[in-house]
Formats: structure tokens, sequence, C-alpha cells
């Protein structure tokens, strides 16, 4: 029958419906865009070949399996149907390329099928036209030829396709030999698609399986940190040698166990580690062959199917008892294997847009190269066909599936084993890495030495910390008042102190401590701005040694009142004109201002380890706890981060409050190398324009600062001049690259250094320069300061392997003594060291980070919700206890936001009776730091939850989202409001604002305010930073700009007046 009447409705042999994961496939081909699944086979055959036969065979095979002889119909059906033709004649292409071998530089036969290739997959593949078999020989030498087979996985998966292929090769030799090729019979896919009407997917098995899994496990993030061109896949492949792969099956064989167990083990523990998490999820490809169906085994067509396997990754179970547990649980998907994926997600809480999983682990028992070819009379070999191998080692493809990582395991002598990746989501690197991680795992499996599941966490040997000799800060000052008492030692807005004038000022203060009661370790709270008098006060309390507790001026009384009374305080130092409502009567008040008589302290007590400072952090108990560090923590902080500044730095700025640790880099850094410090107070370093002048006036060469600040300060109209000459030290939250590379473009002299630490770990662990021509994300953190140890360990403890994530815990000189009497709370957090001989302690930060390769920390997120915003710590617990302490408030949730690559952002949620969000917000505004009070509150009915009783996160910040707010904002009513609502609009990247709305209230804050005031002076706009603050609104900043322009316009009237008069 001519191939143009094949589709004659006379020639219909059947027709029925689609499987579900046919329907999957066809879904996905017609969806456009790259198609894993349309793939091309291509086989060298050397030597003789009768052509005229070879396509004879290729015919009898047609006929032997009707899905050779169906298309796919799916237009204008409810449902798609696959038909199959009684007849369906061959129609191959045979091409003579033996001239295609040109001279160099000319295409070569492998580029040109390449491309042919990539030409076709490109136009997509023809469901409809699935009988018309694309199948052709290409001569491309005297004796070699090219078999070529296109065709789409919906017809056949590997085994059907190694069969078909099979078939072909015995049916040739029966040809050669002069014999009819004989066949068993062979039914068509139609009776599996019957089955399957038989079955039924609705098993309890799989909803006990996946109970409470609600998100697919993450992928491994990416190590490479730069941008991986193009888009595509890839693989990376290793053979294990032939005699861990015997040991692996003679284990596996010891122990009642598969090889293919194994691998799923191994798998398992590979992307727990990297997903951070004891619970994984991930596909296993079954055969999907039912032995109850009568002749399955001879079925061509889509059996295969790729289900749900759950691992639960614990270090407390036994290997071999965890590995059968893994055993019986691929039994039971086993014998499901029919299962469709959309009905096993029913039994799920994931919504309709999620995957099951991400990853997929291909066992391949059948391989075509032993499974066809073995036995046949012709010299045929399998090609890599498009997998361009590169230097190292990866070779790009056309893809295995639609997965963004596969692991591919073909058995045999020695075993086969690939990552098969998707390029968008998985770079080079990582993969690589990924691989070596498996066969790892696989050697430690048989170790005898391995007990336990824990036991297979790699053994990575942390360099251990330098303990430094120790030099309190206070004896260091004294020396620079010895030997260079006239130097400058600290400037301020206001003055100037030199290092005899700072040790004698200190030291009188010290006296007047002392004559109020103060002794050693006695606590002094110090409520100062940024100022000369801030240092004084630092220093005096630590030279008649007591405790330093900075406290913030600008934070509301009730909470400097309970810091007071927590630390049990002996002193308060504050301003001559704070009338200090929140200091206790019995607390003795000094101002470091006053004129004190009498000789300064002079006090030769050696300094002992005791505590130097206690410095309160966000608490998640609602409630800020204090944080106890010891001289010795800051003689080897100092003695650390020095190193990691250039030699001749001689000057560096602060601009950060006192009461937090991040600016005692440049605090006691300043005093402790004999620095000059610079001062600046908060008007200034809000201002770009002023704080460039006065970083390039007075030549400051270091400077450590948040690096959102920072990027407001950028602003100014001489950005290059806010730039310090010499170190820029960045620290408090993740430094964007974008900023690090404007800074190096600006100012190359500048060395950029990313710093990273808690507090409780003496402001700082880890630092390392920051090369800014590096692509990627977010630099790497660093490595540990000389005096710091670092891990990245895993849920029980072990180290992560390289890559994976991890919670970073710090160990060393600087840990912390522990939270001020908060005991329980110090045994959580201060946990023994188990590579410590002496007893030391590590410090688990909560904080999620990895290994790179190289051996460099990167910080991926936090394990609880402490978010850092402006460099401030912020635990959206401790503002979301403050919420239910007021009034009719029955419950409340905060959760830190962020949009695109801007700051987070707080946004708080109560629920109770009688609530006004206005009233709730001012509330928290008289009870916490401006920082923590969140930008907007909302009152709802309750808070949402999960199916599992969760808090719905994702439904709060989508009620935020679809919040309801006024009909239309207020429009601007002059030229002034207009530009200015332009820049707010730009800069809070908002088109909802109108004039009336407050700064804070959609979404401002100070490092924002920066953008704004540097925007609206390019626009011809005067405003300052205190302005902001005290016109909140687009209507009230114009008015007031509107205003101060007046005497300038009148002046410059009067005088063009009095010039007119002149000239008359």
């Amino acid at each position: 029958m001519p191939t143009q009447n094949m589709r004659d409705k006379r020639n219909v042999e059947a027709i029925c419906y689609l499987t579900a994961l046919q329907e999957g496939m066809l879904s996905y081909g017609l969806a456009g865009g790259r198609d894993p699944y349309y793939t091309q086979k291509v086989f060298e055959l050397d030597g003789a070949l009768d052509e005229r036969l070879f396509w004879r065979a290729w015919q009898t095979v047609v006929a032997r399996h009707p899905v050779l002889r169906t298309d796919v119909r799916w237009k204008e059906l409810d449902r798609p149907v696959q038909v199959v033709y009684r007849d369906a004649p061959l129609d191959p292409v045979v091409e003579d390329w033996r001239e295609s071998n040109g001279p160099a530089g000319a295409e070569t036969q492998t580029e040109r099928l390449a491309r042919e290739w990539q030409a076709v997959r490109d136009a997509g593949y023809r469901f409809d036209r699935s009988a018309d078999l694309d199948v052709r020989l290409i001569r491309i030498a005297d004796s070699r030829r090219w078999f070529v087979w296109r065709f789409h996985h919906l017809q056949l998966d590997g085994w059907s396709f190694a069969m078909v292929l099979g078939d072909v090769l015995r049916a040739y030799d029966a040809l050669v030999a002069g014999q009819a090729p004989v066949f068993d019979p062979a039914p068509g896919f139609q009776q599996y698609v019957k089955w399957l009407t038989t079955q039924s997917a609705d098993d309890d098995w799989w909803r006990t399986h996946l109970a409470g899994f609600d998100a697919p496990t993450a992928l491994p993030s990416n190590v490479g940190g730069g941008s991986q061109p193009g888009s595509g896949f890839a693989e990376r492949s290793v053979r294990v040698p032939r005699g861990r792969t015997t040991a692996l099956a003679q284990f596996a064989r010891a122990h009642r166990l598969t090889v293919s167990t194994l691998l799923q083990g191994a798998w398992a523990w590979v992307l727990a580690a990297h997903a951070g998490t004891r619970d994984v999820v991930f596909g296993v490809t079954v055969s999907g062959r039912p032995a109850e169906l009568d002749g399955v085994e001879r079925i061509a067509g889509l059996f295969i199917n790729t289900l749900p396997c759950r691992v639960t990754v614990d270090g407390a179970d036994g290997l071999v008892d965890w590995l059968r547990s893994l055993q019986q649980a691929t039994l039971e998907i086993g014998r499901r294997a029919h299962h469709p994926l959309a009905t096993i997600r029913r039994q799920t809480s994931l919504s309709a847009e999620q995957p099951l999983f991400d990853t997929a682990l291909v066992f391949e028992n059948f391989p075509v190269d032993r499974f066809a070819m073995a036995d046949s009379s012709l010299s045929i070999a399998s090609l890599a066909e498009g997998r361009r191998l590169t230097e190292d080692g990866y070779a790009h493809t056309t893809g295995r599936n639609h997965y963004p990582v596969s692991l591919i395991v073909v058995p045999g002598d020695e075993l086969e084993v690939a990552v098969a990746y998707d390029t968008s989501r998985i770079d080079h690197p990582t993969a690589g890495l990924l691989l070596d991680q498996v066969i790892d795992v696989l050697g430690r499996f048989v170790d005898p030495a391995v007990e336990r599941v824990a036991d297979l966490a790699p053994r990575v040997a942390a360099e251990p910390p330098v303990t430094p000799s120790f030099e309190p800060v206070p004896e260091r000052v004294r020396r620079y008042a010895d030997t260079r008492g006239d130097a400058c030692a600290i400037r301020d807005e206001n003055d100037t102190l030199t290092w005899a004038e700072l040790w004698t000022q200190s030291g009188r203060l010290a006296r007047a401590l002392r004559e109020r009661g103060v002794r050693a370790q006695d606590r002094v709270a110090v409520c100062l701005p940024r100022s000369a008098a801030l240092v004084v006060a630092l220093l005096a309390t630590w030279r008649v040694r007591a405790v330093y507790v900075p406290l913030d001026p600008n934070a509301p009384a009730e909470r400097l009142a309970w810091q007071i009374a927590d630390c049990g305080a002996r002193c308060a130092i504050a301003d001559a004109d704070a009338d200090a409502p929140w200091r206790p009567q019995q607390v003795a008040l000094a101002h470091p201002d006053a004129r004190f008589d009498g000789a300064p302290l002079d006090d030769d007590t050696p300094y002992t380890d005791g505590y130097a400072y206690l410095i309160y952090t966000s608490g998640s108990t609602g409630r800020p706890k204090g944080v106890a560090v010891s001289h010795a923590a800051v003689s080897a902080y100092l003695d650390g981060v020095t190193r990691c500044v250039p030699d001749d730095v001689r000057s560096i700025a602060c601009v950060s409050t006192p009461a937090a640790d991040l600016g005692y880099t440049a605090l006691f850094g300043a005093l402790w190398n004999g620095w000059t410090l610079h001062l600046i107070g908060d008007e200034r370093a809000l201002d770009p324009d002023r704080f460039a002048d006065y970083m390039r006036r007075h030549a400051v060469d270091a400077l450590k600062i948040v690096p959102g600040h920072f990027g407001g300060l950028m602003q100014a109209a001489a950005a290059a001049d806010a730039i310090p000459a010499r170190c820029l030290i960045l620290g408090g939250e993740a430094t964007p690259r974008a900023l690090a590379l404007r800074v190096a473009s600006l100012k190359p002299s500048c060395r950029i250094v990313n710093h990273y630490g808690p507090t409780e770990t003496t402001i700082g662990a880890v630092a390392g320069e920051i090369d800014a021509t590096e692509q990627g994300g977010a630099p790497a953190l660093g490595r540990p300061l000389r005096h710091a140890s670092l891990h990245v360990l895993n849920a029980d403890g072990d180290p992560a392997p390289a890559g994976a994530v991890g919670e970073i815990h710090i160990g060393g000189a600087g840990v912390a003594a522990g939270y001020w009497a908060r005991p329980s709370l110090t045994a959580a957090r201060f946990v023994p060291d188990p590579w410590s001989v002496n007893g030391a302690r590590l410090y688990r930060t909560g904080d999620l980070g990895r290994r790179l390769p190289g051996g460099a920390i990167q910080f991926v997120g936090r394990a609880d919700d402490q978010v850092k915003i402006r460099g401030f710590r912020i635990e959206p617990q401790e503002i979301a206890g403050v919420l239910r302490t007021l009034a009719g408030v029955r419950d409340a949730a905060v959760l830190a936001l962020r949009k695109d690559d801007r700051e987070a952002t707080l946004a708080a949620w109560a629920c109770g009776t009688g609530l006004d969000a206005d009233a709730l917000r001012t509330a928290l505004r008289e009870r916490l730091p401006g920082h923590m009070v969140p930008s907007s509150v909302q009152v709802v009915d309750a808070l949402p939850l999960t199916p599992n009783g969760k808090l719905d996160r994702a439904a709060l910040a989508q009620s935020l989202e679809h919040a309801a707010g006024p009909a239309a904002p207020a429009a601007p009513r002059t030229p002034t409001e207009a530009t200015l609502l332009a820049v707010w609009q730009q800069v809070l990247q908002r088109a909802d604002i109108g004039v009336h709305d407050a700064f804070l209230d959609v979404g401002g804050d100070s490092i924002l305010s920066l953008q704004i005031i540097a925007k609206a002076r390019r626009a011809g706009l005067k405003i300052s930073p205190k302005d902001m603050l005290a016109f909140p609104s687009v209507a009230r900043l114009a008015e007031h700009v509107d205003q101060q322009a007046k005497p300038e316009q009148q002046a410059v009237a009067a005088t063009l007046q009095r010039l007119i008069e002149a000239v008359k």
C-alpha cells in the first residue's frame, strides 16, 4: 500500500488511548522548547552490508511490532489516542557523504550530522506522523556507514528500543543466510493499555509513603561561582574500577541487597547532604512491565515509569538496616510501577505547579550494546552522537529526560555511573562534585569501619586555630599615649582627641566610676552616640576592669530599662543633657564630658580574662539576649582581622551604632592598631554627598560598613570619593557582586574584604578579599581568621561534604562566654567541640553554609527565621512576642520578606478583638528599636495554616500583596510634589504611592532614604536625612523644600533688582 494511503481508515488496525505517561510526554513535546525525549541514535556499521536485505529486515520488524506502525492523534479530541495501522511501508533514506570530509576548515561529517539533527529537533517531533519511521543509512567511507534512527520515547522506552534493534539484526542475519526471519508472536502495546484499564491506582501505600511531604527536595546549589553560557544538557561519567565494582557486588550479595539499592542509597545520601535535610524524595525508574500480562517481555512500547522514592537519611540508623529498608520501599514501588504520577500527586499536599521530584536515578539493566548487538554478524557499534566532549571532561548532549539532574547507572564488570543534567539549572563543577561524592559514598559502603549512616560523612580536616598572645586593648592604648601622644586618635563631628588626651580623659572618668562604687566585672551601661565621649567611656570602663554594656540612645526607654535591669548595671554613662528616664534610681549616673577633678586612675592590676563587654542581640523568646565577650576573645579577633587589612592603613571610619558589634572592627581596631578613628555622625552617615566629601577631605584609609548602607552612600554625585583609600570591609549582610564591581572600577587601589561572624564569636570569624572580576552571585565569605575554626556540619553533627549545605559552627579563641544569665540557652547554642583537645566549645550559628571545593565558605541562608536588616540581627519571633503582649492580640506572626534583590522588610499580622493596625504599629514603636518595627501591620481574623498545621507563610505573603489599599493614591499638586513622588516611586519600586503616604509605611528605611536624597538633589531639590525624618510624606517634604527655597529666591530677586538699578 502506498505511503500516502497508509492513513486510510480502512488500514486502521486498532485505536486506544495513550497511557498517562505518554500523555505527559505528548504535552511536554507540544509545549515547544527543548524536548529531551526526541532522540537520535547513531550506529556505525563497518564492513560489507546488503542494504536491500537490511531494509527488508526492518520492514519485517515493523510488521512484528505494532508500535512502529502507530500515529498519535489529539486535535479536537477529549483525550489523545494512538492509531495503529495494519500496514506501514518503510520509506528509508540512503545518503552518500563520502565527499563531505573536505579540507581543513570545512564542515566534517560529524558536524554535518549534528547540524542536521539540530534543525530537525528545532522543528519538533511530528507525533501525528510517528508511523513514518525516520531511519537512514549514511555512507561515510567505502566500507563504513552510519545507521541513524530518530524517534520519540513516547513510542519506545530504552528496553523496547534495544529489543527492536536486536530483532532487526537477527532478521538481517536470517535473510543473509537465505532464511526467513522467525519470531515468537509479539502482542501490541494496546494490550498493555487495555490491561491498565483493569487496574486501580488508588493506593493507601502512597499516602503513607508520602505523608507530610509538602515540598520537593531542593536541587544542589551551584558551586562554580560563575555564569554558564547557553542552555542545554550535559553529562559527566566515570567507570568504577573492576576491583571496586566486584567489592560492591560482594557487599550487596552478603547483605541480600542489589547493586541498584546501593546506588539509590548513595544518591539519597548525597541529595540529603546538599539539601540540608534528612527527608529526600527522588525519582526511581522502574521497568513497568507487569508479569501477569502474557507476552509482556515481547511488547515494544513505553512501559518505563519514574516514581517517587522517599528516603529518610538518619545518621543513627545502622547502614545495612537502612539499605534494606530502602530496598523494601523500592520493591513496594515496583509493585505499583503502572501508577500515574498525577494520581500519586493527589495524595500529597503539593500544589499542581510543584514537581514531586527534580532528580531521578536510572538503573539501565539492558544497555543496547550488550542486549542487541552481541551476537550480530554485522560489525556495529553505538556512537555517542551529539556528545561534544569539553576539555574538562563534560559532554554536551541532547538530554536523557526533562529532570534537572539524573544519575544514570549501567551495570557491568566496571560499573558506569553518569550525572546527566540541565545546564540551565546545574553548572559543570556541581555536576562533577555530585558524581565524585556518589562514588566516594559507594566506596565507604564497603569500608568495614562504616557501621552507621552517620559514618558515611567525609572526614574533613579543618585547620586548627591559632591562640594568639593575650594583649588587652587598654594596654595598647597606653603604649600609644606614651610613644605618640600628640598624634590624633579620635575625630568626631565636633572634636578631636590625641592619644595622650584620650588616655588622660578616660583615666579621670575611670576614677569617677571607681568613686561611684564600680569594681572589677561590674556592668557599666554606656548610652552615648558615636562620639569621642563614647570611646572615653569605653576605655574608662575597661580601666576599672568593669564590663562595657552599650545601649542605643535611640531605643525606646522601656527597652533600655529592661536591658539595664537584666545586666544588673552598677552605673550608667550618658550625655549630661539626657534625663535618662530608663535609669533605675539605684544605678549611678556619670557624664563623660564632665571635668572630673583629681588625677587619672592608674591601676596596674593585670587584666585577667574577664568579660570585656556585654552586648544585646535580638532574641526569639520575645526579649533580647546579652552576649558576654572576654578581653582575650577581643584580643584574638583583633590580631586575626588586622592581618586582612593592608599594612599601610592609618585611619578608619565608623558609621555603625555602638549598640551593635558590626562597628567594633573600626572602634576596637583603631585602638588596637593606633589608627585615627573617624566617628561620623548620624546625619552625615545618611547623606551621600556630605559623607563622600568627608572621606575625601580627610583621606580616610579604611571603612567597615553594611553593604546596603554603603550602596546608598554610593549615590553621591562623586561616588568614588565615598570609597576609602585602601580598604573597604563589608559585613552584616551578603555583599552584592555588583557593588563590589562598582567599587573596584571606581577605585582599583581599594582592597574589598568580606567579613562574617555572629556576635557570639566576637565581631567576626571569617574574612576574605573579594575578587570583583569573578562571575556569579554573592561572593564567598572567605576563610576563617587565624584564631578561629569553622565547620559546616549536617543534622547529625558530622561534616557536610563539599558543596553541601550544613549549619556553620565556629570555634576558636573568639567564641563568647555565653548568654548572660541564660544557662539553658547557652548550653543549646555553645556545644562541645569534638575536634578540640582542651574542652573548647563550638558556637552553633544557625546560619546555613557550604564549603566550596577550594575551601572558601559560602553563606546560604538561615536554619530559622532570623534575618539581618541594615546589619542588625533580628529575630521575627521577638517582634511577634511583643505583639502578643499587646491588649486584644490573640496571636501574631512576623515575616521578613524580600523582593527581587532588595533588602528584606518586616511585615506583621495580628489576630484578636478590637485591633487597629495603626495603633499596633505605634505601640511597637514605643517598645522596639526602629529597625525592628515592621513596615506593615495587618489585622486578620486568623493566621492561615498549612494542611500540616504549620503557619502558612506563603498565604501570609500573598495576603500582603493583595491587601486592600485606598481607592487611589493622592496625586501630586505642585511641581515639587510631582518630582519627589517620581523619585519615591522609583526608589521604592512602587507605583501606588500617594503624596500623603508616610515613608516608613510604604517600605522606606534609612538606607533607601540615601537614594532618595541623592536623586532629589540631582533633580535640584535640596533635602537632608533630618528632613526625611521630620517630613515623612511627599506632601510635607515638598512643602518644606518650597519654603526653604523662598528665601533664596527672594535673595536672588533682590540682587537682580539692585543690579538693574545700578545699570540704570
